[in-house]
C-alpha cells in the first residue's frame, strides 16, 4: 500500500447535519465550528460521520463564495449569552497576556486604575454589559478585528437585552430566581439534589397544583420543564432524598401520580434518577446526608485556541445566588457524595414502585385513578 493511499485528508470534522429554516447546516460534534450555506447542492444524510471539509465544499455547496465558516450556536437566553461573552473576553485577554488594569487603561484612559479594573472584572464575571463601541475597542486591543472570535463576540453582545423577556407566566418568577431560570434553559447538563420536595422539573400536574394552584405559576413551571423534551434535551441527573417521596403533598393519589411520573422520566435517555434512602442497604455509605443544590453546565463559546469546554454554575437556596465555576468545587464534592450514597437507577425504580405500592395499600385509590405505569 502506498503512502499516498493511507494519508488522511488535511482537515477532518465529525459532523451532524441539521436543516434550519430551509438552510443546510453542518456542525461539529463538539460545537467548535459550523459550516453553513444557503445553496445546498446535495441532500445531507442524518447522523454523525467523518467528512473532510474539502469534500463538504466540493460536494454539498454550489459555489465557494457562499461557503463560510460561522460561529458556533450561542446560548438561547440573554443571561447565558452574557456569561458566554464574559468567558470569551476573559479568554482573549489572557491569551494576549494582558492584565485587567492594562486593558482598562487603554480603553478608558484617564480613569483610575481601580475603577477600570472593577469594570473589566464585572464584565468578565458576567455582572455588567458593554457598549458596542467599547466592545470593538476591547477586541482591537486583543488583536481580534476579524474572524470567528469577532463575529462570536458581536453576536453574543447583541443578544443580552432582557427587555420584554419576563412577561406573561414568566413574570411569576421572582427577580432573584430569573438568572437561574435562564441558565437552566441554556444548560446542557443539569444536576440536582433534592430534599423534602420533588424538583420543579420533575413534578407532575397534580403535585404542581398542590404547591402552586395559580395557573400563571403552573404555566411558568411547565415552560421550564420543556428542557427535558426539546429536540436537543438537557442531560439531567437527579438525586432525591427519600423524604421527597415520603412526605405527602396533597393526598395519596397525588403521590402515586408523582411517582408514576418519576418512573416514566427515569426511562428517558437523557434523565438519570437516583434515590438516597433513609436506611442505606449494605454497600452504601451511611454517613451521607443530602442537601439541596443544583449544578448547571453551559457550553462555552467555541473559539480558535485553547478554551474551556463548558461554564459551570452552582445554585443553592441557602445562598440564593449563582457562583461561577471557579467557586463550585465544594458543590462538586457534595454531588459526588450524594451520588455515592444513593441507589443505582435500577434500584431506585424498584424502590419507587415499593413506595407507590405502600401508598395504594394504606390509602386505597378508586379503580382507574392515577396514571399507572403497569410495572409493579
Amino acid at each position: 500500500m502506498t503512502a499516498s493511499s493511507t494519508s488522511k485528508p488535511p482537515t477532518i470534522a465529525y459532523t451532524r447535519q441539521r436543516r434550519v429554516r430551509g438552510h443546510a447546516r453542518e456542525s461539529t460534534v463538539d460545537g467548535t465550528a459550523e459550516i453553513a450555506s444557503t445553496a445546498l447542492a446535495t441532500p445531507m444524510d442524518a447522523g454523525f460521520r467523518q467528512v473532510p471539509l474539502s469534500t463538504i465544499r466540493s460536494r454539498y455547496f454550489i459555489s465557494s463564495k457562499v461557503f463560510r465558516v460561522t460561529v458556533p450556536p450561542v446560548a438561547r437566553t440573554p443571561t447565558g449569552r452574557r456569561f458566554q461573552l464574559a468567558a470569551l473576553l476573559r479568554h482573549l485577554r489572557e491569551q494576549r497576556g494582558l492584565t485587567q488594569e492594562e486593558v482598562g487603561g487603554i480603553i478608558w484612559p484617564g480613569t483610575s486604575p481601580r475603577s477600570v479594573q472593577n469594570k473589566i472584572t464585572r464584565l468578565e464575571n458576567g455582572d455588567g454589559g458593554i457598549t458596542k463601541d467599547d466592545l470593538h475597542a476591547l477586541l482591537k486591543v486583543y488583536g481580534t478585528t476579524n474572524g470567528v472570535a469577532l463575529e462570536l463576540a458581536l453576536r453574543l453582545n447583541s443578544g443580552t437585552s432582557q427587555r420584554g423577556r419576563w412577561r406573561g407566566p414568566r413574570a411569576t418568577h421572582p427577580e432573584s430566581f430569573r438568572q437561574y431560570v435562564d441558565l437552566e434553559e441554556d444548560a446542557r447538563l443539569i444536576r440536582l439534589v433534592a430534599v423534602e420536595e420533588i424538583p420543579d422539573l420533575l413534578q407532575c400536574e397534580s403535585y404542581l397544583r398542590v404547591r402552586s394552584p395559580a395557573e400563571q405559576n403552573l404555566a411558568a413551571i411547565r415552560d421550564r420543564q420543556r428542557v427535558l423534551f426539546r429536540e436537543e434535551p438537557a442531560e439531567v441527573y437527579v438525586v432525591l432524598s427519600e423524604s421527597c417521596v415520603r412526605r405527602i403533598r396533597g393526598n395519596a393519589l397525588v403521590m402515586v401520580e408523582q411517582i408514576d411520573r418519576l418512573l416514566r422520566l427515569s426511562e428517558l435517555p437523557n434523565v438519570t434518577l437516583q434515590l438516597a434512602p433513609f436506611d442505606p442497604p449494605p454497600g452504601l455509605p451511611t454517613n451521607t446526608t443530602p442537601e439541596r443544590f443544583a449544578l448547571l453546565r453551559l457550553t462555552a463559546p467555541g473559539v480558535i485556541g485553547e478554551f474551556r469546554r463548558h461554564l459551570d454554575f452552582a445554585f443553592t437556596v441557602v445562598g440564593g445566588r449563582l457562583y461561577p465555576d471557579d467557586n463550585i468545587q465544594s458543590y462538586e464534592e457534595l454531588w459526588l457524595n450524594a451520588t455515592v450514597g444513593a441507589l443505582s437507577p435500577d434500584s431506585t425504580r424498584r424502590f419507587l414502585r415499593e413506595v407507590r405500592r405502600g401508598f395504594r395499600e394504606r390509602w386505597p385509590l378508586d379503580e382507574g385513578s392515577g396514571n399507572d405505569t403497569g410495572d409493579d
